[in-house]
């Protein structure tokens, strides 16, 4: 249940970006998000979704602390230990390039980022989701992707 709610809260938050919600509404949905994703990562290490979502939830928080330098390092930090860890579990979930794509369109140069290397992530993720051959009898599962419905 908890994935699914910090999903719903992440979703929110990423829409929310588009239509001018307030900041302080958009943070509140994604420290919520995160809390969620962090509490089913811990009743399923495994499930990697979980991590990629806090990892996301992550990196817009930092968009929104751009004015407070200190919080913008720790919440680096976190997010890079997040994805990190979840490229290692699943480097093959489509997911996480989507994720990864974003931080790498907005990142400054000196970091890493480009436009050119974001929409090599987001092929990738295409090409990864493209190639999958599943069998799955879930609409809803995301092939790539450990599932779990905590």
């Amino acid at each position: 249940m908890e994935y699914w709610r910090g999903f719903a809260l992440w979703r929110r938050a990423l829409n929310g970006f588009n239509e001018s919600v307030d900041p302080r509404e958009l943070k509140v949905d994604l420290e919520q998000a995160l809390h969620d994703f962090n509490a089913s990562s811990t009743a399923d290490p495994k499930f990697v979704d979980a991590r990629i979502g806090a990892g996301s939830s992550l990196s817009n928080l930092m968009f929104l602390s751009r004015g407070n330098p200190t919080r913008m390092k720790e919440l680096i930090a976190q997010a890079n230990d997040v994805l990190k860890q979840a490229k290692m579990d699943a480097p093959d979930n489509p997911r996480l390039y989507w994720v990864l794509g974003p931080n790498l369109w907005y990142a400054p140069p000196e970091r890493g980022g480009s436009q050119t290397g974001a929409i090599e992530m987001y092929q990738k993720g295409l090409d990864l989701i493209s190639n999958e051959k599943t069998h799955a009898t879930d609409p809803y599962s995301l092939p790539g992707a450990n599932r779990n419905s905590s």
